[in-house]
């Protein structure tokens, strides 16, 4: 057993003991430094909190990565979608032979890069061992540690999706826009997702922003090409929500698709500088009740 596995049991076991709300405070403690006040949430982990405690019916049918195509192409086309191969409920339903050579197999219950494999040449990769990891994707119960429970009403599926590659052959940078209200605040950029991930936040008019977290920071990031057309697109899937992250990629012909989040980082969004918490805080203090229903 490997450390990160122990370390859930551990927690699982102290969540069963204490119940989520207590868990919820403990988890906090540990992982971002401080007790949040959840009768009076102020700062945006805290608000976070108590959102993914509470959460929206319609939290699950977005988060799910095969149903939340529908309403991103109800609301903007199907152009920025990924091509999607196939989606199946049993790891034994996967048609091996009729996918192509590389895609990306993920869990649509998962949540950011946590059940997604990434297939480059399927001619020449173990397909026991791909077979194992897809079927401990789709058995996982993803959001049991975080307290997210949206995650886990959501049908374990499997879906085979275009595999997203830069002009280098790498995967892209993941743009995710920090959207309150229904408009974009902040733009957090992930390089290297599975690899040595970094990350660093920038304003909608590309000026690096001091929004230090646990992670490493990348590299100054150019400014996008179509960086006008990442916020719009953004906008117009966080139209009628108090907050959600939407995640893109800006590839060298299009904008395309990633996910929805509405609890982002799980309300453990580590900022070395608590202002920048209080920041975000009062964005969302501000941001009108959500009027999407689902």
């Amino acid at each position: 057993m490997n450390k990160r596995n122990l370390k859930n049991i551990v927690w699982l076991t102290v969540k069963k003991l204490v119940g989520r709300t207590n868990y919820e405070k403990l988890r906090t403690r540990y992982n971002i430094g401080y007790w949040p006040d959840l009768k009076n949430p102020r700062t945006f982990c805290e608000q976070m909190i108590c959102i993914k405690l509470a959460p929206e019916p319609y939290f699950s049918k977005l988060a799910d990565k095969y149903e939340v195509r529908a309403f991103v192409e109800e609301r903007i086309g199907s152009d920025c979608l990924p091509e999607l191969y196939m989606v199946c409920d049993r790891v034994e339903d996967i048609p091996w032979d009729k996918l192509p050579n590389s895609f990306a197999l993920k869990a649509v219950h998962s949540g950011g890069a946590q059940g997604v494999m990434i297939v480059r040449d399927l001619a020449s990769d173990d397909r026991t061992k791909l077979t194992a990891r897809a079927r401990r994707a789709l058995n996982t119960r993803f959001g049991i540690h975080t307290n997210e429970d949206h995650y886990l009403t959501i049908k374990p599926r499997l879906i085979a999706e275009e595999l997203l590659l830069d002009e280098n052959g790498n995967t892209p940078i993941d743009y995710k826009l920090q959207c309150f209200d229904g408009v974009c605040k902040v733009i957090e950029c992930h390089t290297d997702r599975f690899g040595q991930h970094r990350k660093s936040f920038y304003s909608t008019d590309w000026e690096r922003l001091d929004y230090a977290t646990s992670l490493s920071p990348t590299e100054d990031i150019p400014r996008p090409a179509r960086l006008a057309e990442l916020i719009e697109v953004a906008e117009k899937l966080a139209a009628g929500f108090r907050y959600v992250r939407v995640d893109l990629y800006h590839l060298p012909d299009r904008i395309v698709f990633g996910e929805m989040t509405f609890t982002g980082a799980s309300g453990w969004l580590r900022f070395t500088r608590r202002e920048v918490d209080h920041e975000w805080g009062a964005w969302l203090l501000n941001a009108r009740e959500s009027t999407y229903t689902g």
